[in-house]
Parts: C-alpha cells; structure tokens; sequence
C-alpha cells in the first residue's frame, strides 16, 4: 500500500511537471505597446535541491535546479537586460550611471543546461552571455532555468531521518529533524524559512486522520510531545489503565492530515542557512 501511494504521488507531480514545461516552452506575441505612469519589474528566484539518501542518511544522489520568474510593467517594448551572477561574466560587470557606489558581485555560480522563454534572444546569451529579452505585458512566467553542481563532501543543511516500526498491528512512522549549522550572514549565507516536510501514507489511512465535524470533516491535528511532563498526572496514578498516545506527535511546530495532498505535511519552525558558492 506504500508503494500504491508513492505511484500516485509521483504521478500527480509528473503531471505537474507536464503542465510547466508546455507552459514553460509555449509561443508568446505581443503587438502593441502599454503606457504606465509607474514602471517595475519583478524578478522571482526558486531553487530546488533534490536528494536520494539511503536508510544511513547517506546521501546517493543530489541535483539543484534553478528558476527565475519574471513580471514587467514597462512603457513600450524596450529590450531588457537581467543580470546573473554568471562565472564566466565575471570582470565584465556593468554599473548604472546612477550608482553613487557601485555593487560589486562577490559570488559566482556555472550555469549549466540553460532553457530559456522564448521572448529570450538566445543567440544574444551563446555569444555574449547577456539576457536580453521582450517580456510580455503583465505576465507572471518563467524566464529561465538552469542546473547548479552542489558543493560535494558538505555536510547538508537539513537532515532527515525517517524510521517505521511495526509492531503487532501498530504501525509507527517516525522522522528525526537535525539542523547541524546556524544562519549567519557573515559566511555568506542565505536564511531559508517556511520548510514544510510531508509524509505520503496510504489511501486506506485518510480516514484514521479526518475527524467528524457539525457540517464537515476536518483534519486530526498534531499534539505537542514534551518528555517528561504528564498533563493530569494525578488523576491517572493508582489507575491500571496505559496513557493514550496520540496519533500524530511532534516535539516542534504543528502537523496535520491535509487531503489535498494526500499526505501529512510539518511544518516546524526551522531557520537555516544555506551557502552559495561556485561549484
């Protein structure tokens, strides 16, 4: 039943890669031009960093991938011109006539497997890696994305480990959460908030995680795991009876069944670090 549940999850999120990559590599025109009385431009960054690890918290496989999402409010159709950290533009950086100081880039990343929106003039990256293109008027879409080499022998940011124990007709799924560094920006890192972590369990388990309501079903929530500490312990000693265990603990944060996800998402209230440097 695990695997049936991983394979409609692997299906739904194939599905969804589906969907971005047509959308992604789909044919834009644009024959007019817009005036605005306030011009911006609004560029978005997702990394994505996969990693397979054996049941040791070895890891086996890695691979980062980034995306840029861009949205533009500009008068006319200029030609615009966005600037990456890129290895082999370093020394050739361009500073605005505006600048009292000038920014100086530190980092440098190699940009590897570039795919690119077609409002992009692609022969203008291959021969002088600049990213000139024609956005769309008030559009959200995906501008670029690139593969990034992770750093090799580093300790990982996060780390996780999941255990299942069956005993009897008690099934257990437990996963142990280490965060080995600190957030500092003096070592050029950048803080990473919000981290949710999702546990897929099986469609015949939905039912022992919603809970009756007057008009609906809600979702069974977490309840807080302190060692050590009994609520009402003086009403239960001298009792034969064991404590109820809750189906769903944790130690930090809040977790819940949600059924869009088909899946018991944590969210913990963690705070990294994650650094960059050129692989």
């Amino acid at each position: 039943m695990f695997q049936r549940c991983i394979i409609q999850q692997l299906g739904v999120t194939h599905a969804f890669q589906v969907v971005e990559d047509a959308l992604f590599h789909l044919q834009i025109h644009r024959d007019r031009a817009l005036t605005y009385k306030t011009e911006e431009i609004q560029v978005t960054v997702h990394d994505e960093f996969v990693v397979e690890q054996d049941k040791t918290g070895h890891v086996c496989k890695q691979k980062a991938r980034v995306r840029l999402f861009f949205l533009a409010f500009v008068t006319g159709m200029p030609d615009i011109e966005v600037g990456v950290n890129d290895l082999t533009r370093q020394g050739k950086e361009v500073v605005g006539r505006y600048d009292i100081l000038p920014v100086v880039t530190e980092e440098w990343i190699r940009l590897e497997n570039c795919e690119f929106h077609s409002c992009v003039m692609q022969e203008e990256f291959e021969n002088n890696r600049i990213i000139k293109l024609h956005p769309p008027d008030a559009c959200l879409f995906e501008l670029m994305r690139f593969r990034i080499r992770p750093p090799r022998a580093r300790e990982l940011p996060l780390q996780l480990k999941a255990v299942m124990r069956v005993a009897s007709r008690h099934v257990e799924l437990r996963g142990d959460v280490l965060v080995p560094g600190y957030h500092s920006r003096k070592h050029g890192q950048v803080p990473c908030e919000d981290i949710q972590i999702r546990f897929p369990i099986p469609e015949c388990w939905v039912y022992l995680f919603r809970v009756e309501k007057h008009f609906r079903y809600g979702a069974l929530k977490s309840a807080a795991r302190r060692p050590g500490k009994i609520k009402g312990l003086e009403r239960i000693i001298g009792t034969a009876q064991p404590l109820d265990q809750s189906l769903i603990e944790v130690s930090a944060g809040q977790a819940k069944y949600e059924h869009a996800y088909n899946r018991i998402p944590h969210d913990g209230p963690f705070h990294i670090g994650v650094q960059r440097e050129p692989a």
